[in-house]
């Protein structure tokens, strides 16, 4: 069987990431980053695990409202069904 893409294996990850927060927390990119890190094994592009993100929230898998652009700070609003990744 075919390894999942890299891309699958860090939207998996940020799923699973997603998945341990409730809507109303507050959490950093760089969280997100590192969870992903962790989670593959892998060496990911930060600039990577950032763009999947806005992927995912664009396909309504998750949602998150940026609080502080400069601090790199999120608010989580809804988790969606991760079986949609």
């Amino acid at each position: 069987m075919k390894p999942h893409s890299k891309k699958k294996q860090i939207k998996v990850a940020i799923g699973a990431f997603f998945e341990m927060l409730n809507p109303g927390e507050t959490i950093k990119s760089e969280d997100v980053v590192k969870f992903c890190k962790r989670r593959t094994g892998k060496y990911v592009y930060p600039d990577s695990v950032l763009r999947y993100l806005r992927e995912m929230r664009q396909d309504g898998v998750i949602n998150y409202n940026c609080e502080c652009k400069s601090e790199r700070r999120f608010k989580i609003l809804k988790i969606g069904e991760p079986h949609s990744l």
